[in-house]
C-alpha cells in the first residue's frame, strides 16, 4: 500500500471529514475528543496519510503533554505517567503524546507507521511517541497497538501506557570514522547527491577530485575528518569536516555577534593594556580586602561560562553551563584561559562535575556586566590574530534520500571529533537547496551592505541537548528571568510587560537542564474587534474563522540563540499554557523588536482604516505545523513602487518557500515615503533589508549593482521596479531648490506652506489626467494658474469624453498647446522664469511662483544610465518578455519602468495593475529559483515565454476643476480607451441623476466589465475595483431591473451593498473560486450566493442593513 504523509492544514479539513464519512468503515477516533478544527488548534503537529488515489486514510494529532481531562484532572495518573516514562529512560521534553487518532478499520498499520515516522523526522529531539488509555482495557483499532505497543500498566490507576521509541520506527543509523576501504561504497552515495546538493558533494581540490580514488585520498588526508553513516553495515551517508582557523571571511560578511564571532581570546595572547591595568588594580583591591585566593577563585567561577571541557556524548548527557550575565539572546561564553586553569587546579570541574548541577546561574549578575564592560574597553586593543577560532566546518555532506530525515545523527559524533570547538558552521551558495540537516542550524544574517557570495549556517554544540521544556514562570523564577534579559531588564517598557505577564500567569519560560534559556510574555486580553477594524485579520486564516480564534498578544520574547531552532515549538507551547490559539505582535518604534518576525505572518492593513500607530504580525497554532523550504537566493529589488512592494510581499507570503535574502534599494524622493514610513505602513518590510540610496551602475558580468556611495551589492536576481518620474527639459523636481513639484506632491507641498505663504500664481504643465486634479487643488486654495500642455494623454481624452457626456466639458479649463523648453530662476516678483514654444513654432516666456509637472514621465536618469551602460535592451522603457525578464535572464523588470517587447504587442506595463504585475513577478522569480536549485526542470532553450493573462481591474479617480466634481473610472485591463464604450456582446447601462453620471458595463456573460461615476458626489476607487469582475447576480437585481433604476450611483453605494465591498467577502470569493467548482454558471452562482449568505450571518454586526442578493430566475 503506497502511503504519502503530509501536514494537515485548515484547508484539508473538508476532505478529511468527507473521506472519514464516506470511505472509512467505522473510523476509530480513539480519544473521542473535540472537533478536528480544535485538534488542529491545540496540537503541536497534525498529520494525514493519503493513498495512491489521494484518499485520506489516516489522521494523527500530537501534543507535547496529555491534555485529556481524565489525565490532567488526576494527579495520581499524571504522576504515574511521569515516573514510568522516566524509568524507561525518556527525559522530560522528549515525548510527544497522541491527542487524536482516526484510522481506517482495515489496513491502518502502514499509514499509522508512516505518520509516526514523519513526526520523528520533524522533531529531531523527540525520542518516543506515547498514548495513555485511562479506564480502557483495549484499543479500538489493532493498528494502534501494533505500531505503539503497550509498555506498562497501572492497576491502581486503571490506565495503560503505550509507547513507541524512535529506533523502533526509524532505521538505526550508526556513525563511525571513515576507513579507506569504504571508498567503493561511498562513491554511489556521493554521486547521488551531486544533482540535488552539488555544493555539499564537491570534493576539495587538494585530493584531485578528477582522478580515481579521490575519496580514499580524502579519508587518508589528516587535514580532513570524514564520518560515515551505516544502516545494518551498509553505508548510507558521509560527512567531511575541517577545522576553521581563519574566520576573517565570515566575520567581515556576517553579523556574528550573537555567536561571539565564533572565537575566543587566544591562550598565549597578552591582555590589552587597559584590561591588564584593570586586572592589577583588582588584584590589589582583593589583597587589601583580605579576601585572598578563595575570593579570586569565586570570581573566576562567576565569570566563566562553561565549566571544564565537555567532550563527546558527555556534552549531550551531562549538559553545560549557559553564560552568566549574558545579553539577551547570547550563547554560553567560553572561559578565559586563566580561569580555566584555576578551575582545573581548584575543584576539578568538568568531567567530574555532578550531573545534577548543570546549567547553574550565578547569584551575582554583576560579573556578567563587568566582563562585558572589560570586553568593550579592550576590544579595540585586541588584534584579530589574538582570538582563537571556536568553529569547525562541514565541507561535504551526502546522505541517501531514504535516510535524509536522520541526518542529525551525524552532529554529535561531529562535535566529538572537535572537543575544543563550540560551533559547527556550513556554507551554501545562494541558489542551492537546503538539506534537512540544516534545520538544526541557525541562519547567520549578512551585513546590511554586504550581500555575501554564500549563505552561512551556524550551530552551537549545546543545541544538541534534548531536555528542552516549557512551563509557566513562577515568582521564584523572577531573578533568573532578569539574568536572561540582561540589559533589556533596564528597559522600563520591557520590565513592565514581563511583570504584567507574571501577574496574569502568562509568563512562559523555556528551560534546558534546569536553566532558563527563553522567556515569553503574553497579554491574554486582546480586543479582536479593534484589530479587525485596522487589519485584514482573515488574510492569515484559510477558513475565515478568525472570530473563533482566542488571541493573546506577545509583548516580549527573549531566547538564547543556541535554541533558536526550537522557537516554533516554544511558541506553540506558549499558546497551550496561556490558553490561546493565536498570538499577535504589534510592532512600533517604542517597543523592542522581538525575534519573532521570521515565524509570524505580517497582516495587511485595511483600506482606508486610518493610522493606528503600529504594524501587526500574527501566528496561529495551525501555522506552526507548516514548514517552508528555505530559499536563499539574493533577490535585489530596486524601487519602492507599488509593483516592487507587491513583488516583495508576494515572495514573503509564498506558501512553499521562505525567502531569506530580500533587499529593497530605494532612493530619496522616489515618489514614495521614506524608508521608516514605508516600514511602518507595510509590515512585511520588517523582513526585508532596506537601503536608501540610488543605483548608479549594474555590472552584469559579476552580478553586482553599485550605489552612489560606492557600495557594491551582489545579486542572484535583480528586479528593476523603480518607476518613472516627472522630468522636463533635463530638469527633475528633485534637483535644485526651485519651486518645481510633481503633480502627485502638489497637495502636500501647498499644505506645508500655510495660508499666508501660498503662491499667487502657478503653471500646471502636462497632459496627464493628474493635471485636472492639480487644477482642482489650486482652485480650492484660491491660487491663480495657467494650464499648458504639448499634448493630452489617452486617459485625459477619456475624461474629456465623459465630461462631454455630462455636458460640463465647456467648463473645464483647456490646456494651451505649448512645449516647455527651459526653467530658470525668476525675478524678485516671481520665483521662476519659464520658456515655451507654441504649437506654431513661436517662442513664449512666462513667469510664475510655482511649476507643477504633469507631463509625460520618464525613467530616472540613474536607472537609464545603468541600462544604457550595461547594454540591456531599452526602447523608451525597459523591454521585458512574458516572464517580465529582460535580455539578461537574471534581471527582471516591472511597473511603469517597463514595457513588453514587440513580440507581446509592445504594451506599457503601467496600463495594468501594479499589484498584479508584482505578484506575477514573484511567481516568475520563484520559478527561476526552483530551476536554479534543480527543483524544476530548466526552461526550453529558445522558447518564447507565454504572454501573461491579466485579470485585475485598473482605473483612476481624480477631482475635476468644476464645482467639486470627481471622476472615477475602472475597467478590465489594459487601461487605454479614450471613451466609455459597451463591452463586446454586452450592454452599457447609463443613468444621470442630479448631475451625477453613472455607467455600468456588463459583458455577454453577465459580468461587470466597467464602472464610471462622474459628478459632485464622492466615489471610491477601491469599491469600484471590487465591482469589476463580479457577476451581476451579486448586485441584487437582474440586468433588466438594473437598467430601470433611476440612479445607478445611489443604488451601488447604498448601505445594502456594504458586504460587497468588505474584505471578508473578497476573501470568501477567492476561496470559493479556488476550489475548482463546476463550470456551469448557475451552480457557481448558487455556491457563491450560499457562501455570501453564511458569511453575512456570521458577521451580521458588520452589515446590519445588508440585503441578500437575488437568487432565483437565472
Amino acid at each position: 500500500m503506497e502511503v504519502k504523509v503530509g501536514v494537515c492544514e485548515a484547508g484539508d479539513l473538508a476532505k478529511v471529514v468527507k473521506d472519514i464519512g464516506s470511505t472509512w468503515e467505522n473510523a476509530a477516533n480513539f480519544f473521542e475528543c473535540d472537533s478536528l478544527e480544535e485538534a488542529l488548534d491545540h496540537s503541536v503537529l497534525s498529520l494525514h496519510a493519503t493513498d495512491a488515489s489521494g484518499n485520506i486514510v489516516g489522521l494523527l494529532a500530537l501534543e507535547v503533554a496529555p491534555s485529556m481531562e481524565d489525565i490532567t484532572g488526576n494527579e495520581a495518573v499524571g504522576g504515574w505517567i511521569a515516573s514510568e516514562t522516566s524509568a524507561l529512560g525518556y527525559a522530560r521534553g522528549t515525548t510527544l503524546w497522541l491527542r487524536l487518532a482516526c484510522l481506517a478499520k482495515k489496513d491502518a498499520e502502514r499509514p499509522l507507521r508512516e505518520m509516526v515516522k514523519f513526526a520523528f523526522s520533524r522533531f529531531a529531539h523527540i525520542q518516543c511517541i506515547a498514548l495513555c488509555a485511562v479506564n480502557k482495557d483495549y484499543l479500538p483499532n489493532k493498528a494502534l497497538g501494533m505500531v505503539i505497543p503497550k509498555v506498562s500498566k497501572s492497576e491502581e490507576n486503571s490506565c495503560l501506557l503505550y509507547l513507541v521509541d524512535r529506533a523502533d520506527v526509524c532505521p538505526r543509523v550508526v556513525v563511525r570514522p571513515a576507513k579507506v576501504e569504504d571508498h567503493d561504497d561511498l562513491v554511489p552515495v556521493v554521486r547521488g547527491m551531486r544533482s540535488k546538493f552539488p555544493d555539499l558533494a564537491e570534493l576539495p581540490d587538494s585530493v584531485k577530485p578528477g582522478e580515481e580514488f579521490a575519496l580514499a585520498r580524502l579519508i587518508e588526508n589528516d587535514s580532513w575528518k570524514v564520518l560515515v553513516a551505516t544502516v545494518e553495515r551498509e553505508i548510507v551517508g558521509m560527512m567531511c569536516l575541517q577545522e576553521v582557523s581563519d574566520l576573517s571571511h565570515y566575520q567581515e560578511n556576517f553579523d556574528l555577534e550573537m555567536f561571539d564571532n565564533l572565537s575566543t581570546y587566544a591562550e598565549e595572547a597578552e591582555p590589552p593594556p587597559q584590561q591588564q591595568q584593570q586586572k592589577e588594580e583588582e588584584e590589589v583591591e582583593v589583597e587589601e580586602n583580605g579576601e585572598g585566593e578563595g575570593a579570586a577563585e569565586g570570581e573566576v567561577e562567576e565569570e566563566g561560562g562553561v565549566e571544564g571541557e565537555v567532550e563527546g556524548e558527555k556534552a549531550a548527557e551531562d549538559g553545560a553551563e549557559v553564560a552568566e550575565g549574558a545579553e539577551p539572546g547570547a550563547q554560553a561564553q567560553p572561559q578565559e584561559p586563566e580561569a580555566a586553569e584555576e578551575e582545573e587546579e581548584g575543584d576539578g570541574a568538568g568531567e567530574g562535575a555532578d550531573e545534577e548541577e548543570d546549567f547553574e546561574f550565578t547569584d551575582d549578575d554583576a560579573s556578567g556586566e563587568d566582563e562585558k564592560a572589560k570586553a568593550e574597553e579592550g576590544e579595540a586593543g585586541v588584534a584579530e590574530h589574538s582570538r582563537d577560532s571556536l568553529a569547525f566546518a562541514v565541507k561535504m555532506f551526502c546522505m541517501m534520500d531514504e535516510y535524509a530525515d536522520q541526518a542529525a545523527d551525524f552532529l554529535q559524533p561531529a562535535f566529538d571529533l572537535f572537543p575544543g570547538k563550540d560551533y559547527c558552521i556550513a556554507t551554501l551558495s545562494h541558489g542551492s537547496r537546503v538539506p534537512s540537516l540544516f534545520s538544526n542550524f541557525t541562519l547567520a544574517q549578512g551585513e546590511t551592505h554586504k550581500l555575501s557570495s554564500d549563505v552561512l549556517y551556524v550551530m552551537h554544540r549545546y543545541s544538541l541537548l534534548r531536555d528542552f521544556e516549557t512551563e509557566l514562570c513562577s515568582k521564584g523564577d523572577y531573578n533568573e528571568v532578569l539574568e536572561l534579559l540582561g540589559e533589556l531588564s533596564e528597559d522600563q517598557g520591557m520590565l513592565e510587560q514581563v511583570n504584567a505577564a507574571l501577574d496574569k500567569n502568562a509568563l512562559v519560560k523555556a528551560s534546558c537542564q534546569g536553566q532558563i534559556v527563553g522567556v515569553c510574555a503574553v497579554c491574554p486580553e486582546v480586543e479582536v474587534a479593534e484589530l479587525n477594524a485596522h487589519f485584514q485579520l482573515p488574510a492569515f486564516s484559510e477558513t475565515l474563522q478568525y472570530r473563533k480564534y482566542n488571541f493573546g498578544e506577545l509583548t516580549a520574547l527573549v531566547m538564547n540563540p543556541v535554541f533558536a531552532y526550537q522557537k516554533k515549538l516554544f511558541l506553540g507551547q506558549v499558546m497551550r499554557l496561556v490558553g490561546r490559539t493565536s498570538l499577535c505582535f504589534k510592532l512600533d518604534e517604542a517597543k523592542p523588536v522581538a525575534d519573532v518576525l521570521d515565524v509570524f505572518e505580517p497582516v495587511p492593513r485595511r483600506r482606508g482604516a486610518g493610522e493606528c500607530g503600529h504594524v501587526l504580525f500574527v501566528l496561529n497554532q495551525r501555522d506552526l505545523c507548516r514548514e517552508k523550504d528555505p530559499a536563499n537566493a539574493r533577490v535585489l529589488v530596486v524601487g519602492a513602487s507599488s509593483c516592487g512592494l507587491s513583488c516583495l510581499e508576494s515572495l514573503l507570503r509564498n506558501p512553499q518557500y521562505q525567502f531569506t535574502n530580500l533587499t529593497l534599494v530605494t532612493s530619496e524622493g522616489e515618489g514614495r515615503a521614506d524608508v521608516a514610513s514605508l516600514a511602518s505602513e507595510h509590515a512585511f518590510l520588517s523582513q526585508v533589508r532596506l537601503i536608501t540610496s540610488s543605483v548608479v551602475e549594474v555590472d552584469r558580468e559579476d552580478k553586482q549593482v553599485f550605489l552612489e556611495d560606492g557600495t557594491a551589492l551582489s545579486y542572484d536576481i535583480l528586479v528593476l521596479t523603480s518607476g518613472v518620474k516627472d522630468q522636463v527639459a533635463g530638469f527633475s523636481p528633485q534637483e535644485g531648490d526651485l519651486p518645481v513639484v510633481p503633480a502627485a506632491s502638489l497637495a502636500a507641498h501647498l499644505g506645508s506652506l500655510g495660508e499666508g505663504a501660498l503662491p499667487s500664481h502657478a503653471v500646471v504643465y502636462g497632459g496627464r489626467v493628474e493635471a485636472f486634479d492639480c487644477l482642482a487643488e489650486l482652485d480650492a486654495r484660491g491660487v491663480e494658474y495657467t494650464f499648458a500642455a504639448p499634448e493630452t494623454s489617452p486617459t485625459m481624452r477619456l475624461v474629456e469624453s465623459v465630461a462631454k457626456d455630462l455636458k460640463i466639458d465647456g467648463k473645464l479649463r483647456k490646456a494651451s498647446r505649448m512645449t516647455l523648453t527651459g526653467i530658470e530662476r525668476g525675478t524678485k516678483e516671481r520665483a521662476l522664469s519659464l520658456s515655451f514654444v507654441n504649437s506654431d513654432g513661436t517662442a513664449a516666456e512666462a513667469e510664475t511662483d510655482l511649476l507643477v509637472l504633469a507631463h509625460t514621465q520618464n525613467v530616472d536618469p540613474h536607472i537609464f544610465g545603468c541600462l544604457n551602460d550595461s547594454s540591456i535592451v531599452y526602447d523608451g522603457r525597459l523591454v521585458v518578455n512574458g516572464d517580465f525578464c529582460t535580455t539578461d535572464e537574471d534581471i527582471f523588470g516591472g511597473g511603469t519602468l517597463a514595457k513588453f517587447s514587440r513580440l507581446y504587442g509592445g504594451l506599457a506595463i503601467e496600463d495594468f495593475s501594479s499589484q498584479e504585475v508584482g505578484r506575477m513577478l514573484a511567481e516568475n522569480i520563484t520559478a527561476k529559483c526552483e530551476r536554479a536549485s534543480g527543483a524544476r526542470p530548466p526552461a526550453p532553450i529558445g522558447g518564447l515565454a507565454p504572454a501573461p493573462v491579466f485579470k485585475e481591474p485598473v482605473g483612476f479617480s481624480y477631482r475635476l476643476p468644476h464645482e467639486g466634481h470627481q471622476i472615477t473610472y475602472v475597467a478590465r485591463p489594459p487601461l487605454g480607451l479614450t471613451e466609455v464604450v459597451p463591452p463586446e456582446g454586452g450592454v452599457l447601462l447609463r443613468t444621470e441623476h442630479e448631475g451625477q453620471l453613472a455607467t455600468l458595463g456588463i459583458d455577454a456573460n453577465g459580468v461587470v466589465s466597467s464602472v464610471c461615476f462622474c459628478g459632485p458626489k464622492p466615489s471610491s476607487l477601491s469599491r469600484c475595483q471590487v465591482l469589476v469582475g463580479l457577476h451581476s447576480a451579486y448586485l441584487g437585481k437582474k440586468s433588466a431591473e438594473l437598467d430601470k433604476l433611476e440612479c445607478l450611483y445611489t443604488y451601488l453605494t447604498g448601505s445594502w451593498a456594504d458586504a460587497l465591498y468588505s474584505d471578508q467577502v473578497l476573501l470568501l470569493r477567492k476561496l470559493i473560486l479556488a476550489q475548482g467548482l463546476p463550470k456551469r454558471q448557475t451552480k457557481l452562482r448558487e455556491t457563491i450566493q450560499q457562501g455570501v449568505l453564511e458569511l453575512v450571518k456570521e458577521n451580521v454586526q458588520d452589515f446590519p442593513k445588508y440585503t441578500l442578493p437575488y437568487t432565483g430566475g437565472y
